[in-house]
């Protein structure tokens, strides 16, 4: 025992291994303390727009043929689940490196996680900001847009009386929507309650010259608030 004692001192000499500070501990603790927060935080944003979408969502309630297992795929905002997931784990794994978190089980530590970012984010989704989490990933972020269009082909199906797309142009007396597949469709209509860059379902029937006769327009996610007044159609 005293030669391994002694063989201990000798390394401590000879690499010259310093203690380190308690204020470095500390440091590292507060850190950690830090990053599982902003685990928590982030978690809570992804939670806000999971509740936005499941609250909001209309498209594939107006989309006739559906099968269940279609509906489920097109309206599960995966990328939000996967990403309060990701937090979740981040937030496990931050909060097991603290000072006492090795005391307690992953599992638990996972579960409350989970529960505090969907906590949170329904605080959160309460003032809007899911809403605006939503809308500012759709429109800024190529990648979570093109998770959208992918989803949104499914929906694209004129011949069955449906299409989904984004408002490309507003005009007096028409709009146009370029549908999930890239096609563009000149939609005759006096309404002015739509904007530029939204993501719309429309219902109706093709014509027979190739032409989509709308018979109605909603939002692809429906606002809080009052519904929108009618909107009129020109054949």
């Amino acid at each position: 025992m005293e030669n391994t004692g002694q063989e201990i001192l000798d390394i401590i000499k000879e690499q010259n291994i310093q203690p380190k500070k308690r204020w470095e501990f500390l440091f590292k603790n507060y850190l950690l303390w830090l990053a599982f927060s902003l685990a928590i935080i982030l978690g809570g944003l992804a939670a806000s727009a999971t509740i936005f979408i499941f609250q909001h969502a209309t498209w594939v309630e107006m989309a006739p043929g559906f099968s269940p297992l279609k509906r489920l795929w097109v309206n599960l905002p995966l990328f939000w689940l996967l990403s309060l997931s990701l937090f979740s784990f981040l937030a496990w794994y931050d909060f097991k490196n603290t000072k006492r978190g090795y005391k307690y089980h992953p599992f638990i530590i996972v579960v409350c996680s989970v529960i505090l970012s969907i906590a949170l984010g329904v605080a959160m989704y309460s003032l809007g900001l899911g809403q605006k989490l939503e809308d500012t990933f759709f429109r800024r972020v190529p990648f979570y847009q093109q998770m959208f269009r992918q989803g949104g082909r499914m929906l694209v199906e004129p011949d069955n009386g449906h299409l989904a797309g984004i408002i490309t142009h507003i005009g007096p007396e028409a709009i146009t929507v370029e549908d999930f597949r890239g096609r563009s469709w000149t939609i005759s209509t006096s309404t002015d309650e739509f904007q530029t860059g939204q993501r719309v379902m429309l219902i109706g029937r093709m014509s027979d010259d190739d032409k989509f006769i709308c018979e109605s327009i909603k939002p692809w996610v429906k606002r809080p608030g009052p519904p929108p007044p009618p909107m009129f159609f020109r054949p």
